[in-house]
């Protein structure tokens, strides 16, 4: 889970999530290389970040954690918010591959409908419509992704 698109990482907040990266990319038995292609970034970027050389900037940190599985938790977020997320991602992962993308729209669309029919622009429950737009935006984006590896040799 990523933040949400209002506020960005902290410095010392990207530095801790890149700490994780080597352990979380061994336990997944991933070569450095294999992994910076799946980010759609340089294997380089990766060892850097590895390495703790420099905080790593937001969006290819963030692709990493996905890929890889860890979670990034935003502490404004409620437990009952926490409870439902691990349910519906518990749901997504029983979910053929081939299939949770679709999945994972549909929860999306389910919870976006909710939401808009409470919000018409105003602020609800921590999020802003531009909130979930960017949300649907990036579930789309991630689902052409996994359309693209599912078409490679």
């Amino acid at each position: 889970m990523t933040k949400s698109r209002g506020r960005k990482l902290t410095y010392e907040q990207r530095v801790a999530l890149a700490q994780r990266v080597k352990s979380a990319r061994l336990d997944k038995e991933m070569t450095q290389a294999e992994l910076a292609s799946a980010a759609g970034i340089s294997r380089q970027t990766v060892s850097n970040m590895e390495r703790g050389d420099a905080a790593p900037q937001e969006a290819p940190l963030l692709r990493l954690m996905g890929i890889l599985g860890i979670e990034i938790l935003d502490d404004d977020l409620s437990e009952d918010t926490h409870m439902w997320m691990g349910l519906i991602g518990g749901v997504l992962e029983a979910t053929p591959t081939e299939r949770r993308g679709q999945a994972g729209k549909a929860a999306l669309d389910a919870a976006a409908s909710e939401l808009a029919s409470d919000v018409s622009g105003k602020r609800k429950g921590g999020l802003w419509q531009e909130d979930v737009d960017l949300a649907a935006i990036e579930l789309n984006n991630w689902q052409d992704e996994q359309e693209k590896e599912q078409e490679l040799p």
